[in-house]
């Protein structure tokens, strides 16, 4: 199944697609920052329903999203993390998420209600125009985030972060910035990215749905639940 909002035109997926297999069961992929047409097309929407404190419908929302994000992040004044100075020069707009695997048998099997639930395979996708940027940005936050400690390993040539305590890890490539549950997430979604023939970009069903998309689309989403 697929869902997707749109306007008028063609386009086609974001870079993130590559990253996640062709079976993954879900993707998502989102524009956070819309175009001119599509931010002034949902602030008129948005303008029939009850008004929302805090949000100006005379004003772009990408522009008063990033004003919110930064005001709550220096409520907090010990992260020093600004979106509009660490993330937007490098951040492309698209944020994606895919669940890869679901781990029917453990979820299906008696469980201890002591033990930790079973975590399905999944990655974030955070699109990147300029990875030296973003490296550079990530590597400053970290440095000054003392309980945020991480090991690295390298795999096809990128740099894989696990953090301690089992908090997941990341890597970011030419184009992404990605998350994961742990180092094997984002091992498989490199791996993904390396194989033409996993990609959920080049999965034939999705691709032909993709190619129905305008340009000016703003979220995107397939549901494959065949394995369940």
């Amino acid at each position: 199944g697929s869902f997707l909002l749109e306007s008028r035109a063609t386009g086609a997926l974001g870079s993130s697609a590559n990253y996640v297999p062709a079976d993954a069961p879900i993707y998502v992929e989102l524009r956070l920052q819309p175009s001119a047409d599509q931010d002034a097309a949902l602030r008129e929407l948005l303008g029939r329903f009850p008004a929302i404190d805090g949000v100006d419908l005379d004003r772009p929302l990408y522009e008063q999203l990033v004003e919110m994000i930064d005001e709550q992040l220096a409520a907090e004044a010990e992260i020093g993390v600004s979106w509009a100075d660490d993330v937007a020069p490098w951040f492309d707009g698209r944020v994606a998420f895919g669940v890869t695997d679901l781990p029917l048998e453990a979820f299906a099997a008696p469980m201890d209600p002591m033990a930790e639930p079973p975590i399905p395979g999944m990655v974030a996708v955070i699109g990147v125009t300029d990875a030296a940027a973003a490296r550079s940005s990530i590597e400053r936050i970290v440095a000054e985030q003392p309980d945020m400690e991480s090991t690295t390993s390298e795999h096809l040539g990128v740099t894989i972060h696990a953090l301690a305590g089992e908090q997941g890890a990341y890597a970011v490539t030419e184009d992404a910035l990605l998350f994961g549950p742990s180092a094997d997430d984002v091992t498989a979604a490199l791996d993904t990215a390396a194989d033409p023939d996993a990609r959920l970009a080049d999965n034939a069903t999705v691709a032909s749905m993709a190619g129905e998309l305008p340009d000016d689309w703003l979220a995107f989403a397939t549901f494959d639940f065949t394995e369940i």
